[in-house]
């Protein structure tokens, strides 16, 4: 007696599967030792970085002529610079850890969730930096713009003070 014809799971033997899994557990030593000392560069880039944003907060803390809108912007801008920094930190942790302490084969689902994970900090750090961007740029235009009004306040006082010492007449 035979029983009906056995039938291979959906994609079994798929090179798209095979190909993945063998790659999730066996890591060359170069490449373990590629993100170790990627890793290590992100952390020490980013300990430098949240000093120099935390260095520079602090001089502009203390500046007595900032206005009050010039240090929300830049206690705003110390924020989201600072979770920059602490995201490149915790990406150098995470990124030797997934490919060379963590044994993947046994739960793949795993891998894929840990991997979307870094890769969302990552995506969140770009969203950081080009908000940091417009951010100044639009505090650097109000600024230019305030410049630029005080500029023709001190033309049109000049050209009043001129035409007052020439006794209205014009030169």
């Amino acid at each position: 007696m035979h029983g009906p014809p056995a039938v291979a799971p959906p994609l079994a033997g798929s090179p798209f599967l095979a190909a993945p899994c063998a790659a999730i557990g066996d890591v060359p030593a170069s490449s373990a030792w590629g993100a170790i000392v990627f890793g290590a560069a992100l952390v020490i880039g980013g300990i430098l970085l949240f000093r120099w944003h935390r260095r520079s907060w602090n001089t502009q803390r203390g500046d007595t002529a900032a206005t009050e809108r010039d240090l929300h912007h830049f206690h705003r801008q110390y924020l989201r610079r600072t979770q920059v920094a602490v995201m490149l930190v915790l990406l150098g942790v995470l990124i030797p850890l997934g490919v060379t302490a963590i044994d993947w084969r046994p739960r793949p689902g795993w891998w894929a969730a840990y991997w979307l994970f870094v890769l969302a900090l990552t995506l969140w750090m770009a969203c950081l930096a080009v908000g940091d961007m417009l951010s100044q740029r639009a505090y650097a235009m109000a600024e230019l713009a305030k410049v630029r009004r005080r500029h023709r306040e001190l033309e049109d006082e000049l050209l009043e003070h001129r035409s007052r010492a020439n006794n209205g007449r014009r030169e």
